[in-house]
């Protein structure tokens, strides 16, 4: 399945983590399109047509900016008339998304600090502090 994904990123409603993040998670489901990520093309304009013409899903980033980007306009009406599943994930949905990486990033980031903690915990408790001798020790200032 070819999904693309129709965005703008007038006053940075959208930005390119966001997108990333999108893909990432989007892709379980079918190949992407995003246009700052994916097109790479030397002719920037034929490919993302290329890409709308072949799509078999257009998801819409309703941003409060979303309606006045002139090429966001000119995808809705390129598929306008297709037989294709066109979804619209508003600014809520997005700052939801946002939201719960921000929290689950924060929170493997905590438990993967603990674990490290409890690590340098059980290496310090298993030396034996009689058998080092204070040149050992660097003393920083």
């Amino acid at each position: 399945m070819n999904i693309f994904v129709s965005y703008t990123t007038i006053n940075n409603d959208v930005n390119k983590w966001l997108l990333e993040t999108l893909s990432k998670k989007l892709s379980k489901l079918g190949d992407i399109y995003i246009d700052l990520i994916n097109n790479d093309s030397d002719d920037k304009q034929a490919r993302v047509m290329y890409e709308l013409n072949n799509c078999d899903v257009f998801i819409l980033l309703e941003t409060k900016n979303v309606y006045k980007s002139k090429w966001v306009n000119l995808e809705i009406e390129t598929i306008k008339n297709k037989q294709i599943s066109f979804i619209i994930v508003s600014d809520m949905k997005i700052n939801a998304l946002i939201n719960r990486d921000i929290i689950n990033n924060s929170r493997k980031r905590r438990i993967e600090k603990l674990h490290k903690i409890s690590i340098i915990k059980r290496l310090v408790k298993n030396i034996n502090l009689k058998h080092i001798a204070k040149s050992d020790f660097i003393l920083a200032h």
